[in-house]
């Protein structure tokens, strides 16, 4: 049996999906997959890339689907953000990929997985648009607020979702996507924004090691407080770290205790050995901050028992 995967991505983020999907081949040699790429445009030397990876060493299928200019004019860039245009591009993937694809598992470039695959794949999403796990930022009330709906549905997190595409398209989603996006003009994460503000009465909530996220890493963990027990024990076994914010493991100032897990897997592509350029001022920071944590002068930011330094 083949299992899907989508993605959607630029030519920035190709060094990150590579070491995404490695993750996804490595911890599970025994399934099938095919990855679809939902893009606006990738370069030849992009695409060759992904096959190299994908269909050359791997022996996987690789679709690359390009989005109409109508598709995706209607949405904003995000401006000074780390969240890259191409993040909307998951909101068309009923539309774009075939009517044969039932369910699709789509990942964010910025995540990777640690664990076998075959129990999501295996979920039953109970009639629901949409299994995910519950966003980092889920205590926020003007996420509701600015969305208008119960704090009760809650807030996913759009990095990790199975998608039933057959619900996306009986219901034609894109379309209320889109609508929703016309009629609500003060988003902040906009295609997650969107998801919510349609599916808050539609999805099925995943265990939260299905999508580990920065917050839940923190001291102060970031998620609604009746999640957070659940939040601290799925940081100690995850089975997605999903590197959110706006921090990653390829920039210097990154400090995730998880930092390593993305290097490892990066390790096994062809951008081997490839790491953040760490400035003087950067590292003279640290051994402030280091010296200021030992004086109990500074609190951490992330839990010790997960090995943080910080």
């Amino acid at each position: 049996m083949t299992y899907n995967i989508a993605i959607n991505m630029d030519d920035r983020y190709i060094e990150h999906a590579s070491a995404m999907l490695t993750s996804v081949f490595y911890n599970n040699p025994s399934m099938k997959f095919a990855i679809h790429v939902i893009t606006a445009k990738l370069s030849e030397p992009v695409i060759e890339e992904l096959r190299e990876l994908v269909t050359g060493r791997y022996h996987q299928e690789l679709y690359i689907y390009q989005l109409t200019e109508q598709q995706t004019s209607p949405f904003p860039e995000y401006v000074n953000s780390h969240i890259s245009m191409a993040a909307n591009y998951r909101l068309f993937v009923a539309d774009i990929l075939p009517k044969t694809v039932h369910t699709v598992l789509y990942l964010d470039c910025d995540l990777v997985v640690e664990a076998h695959l075959q129990p999501l794949f295996d979920l039953n999403l109970e009639g629901k648009a949409v299994a995910a796990v519950e966003d980092m930022w889920s205590g926020k009330e003007d996420n509701y607020q600015r969305l208008g709906y119960p704090r009760q549905y809650g807030y996913f997190n759009s990095g990790v979702m199975l998608i039933s595409l057959d619900y996306w398209r009986s219901y034609e989603l894109s379309k209320k996507f889109t609508d929703f996006l016309n009629t609500h003009p003060h988003l902040l994460f906009v295609d997650q924004d969107i998801l919510n503000g349609v599916l808050h009465e539609h999805w099925f909530s995943l265990p939260l090691e299905w999508n580990v996220q920065d917050g839940f890493l923190r001291r102060k963990c970031r998620i609604r407080s009746e999640y957070a027990g659940q939040a601290a024990a799925a940081s100690k076994h995850p089975a997605i770290l999903h590197f959110t914010g706006s921090r990653k493991p390829w920039d210097e100032d990154c400090m995730t205790p998880y930092r390593n897990e993305y290097f490892k897997y990066l390790d096994m592509t062809r951008y081997k050995g490839h790491r953040p350029v760490i400035s003087e001022h950067w590292k003279r920071k640290l051994k402030t901050d280091r010296l200021l944590i030992r004086l109990h002068l500074k609190s951490r930011r992330y839990r010790k028992d997960l090995g943080g330094a910080y």
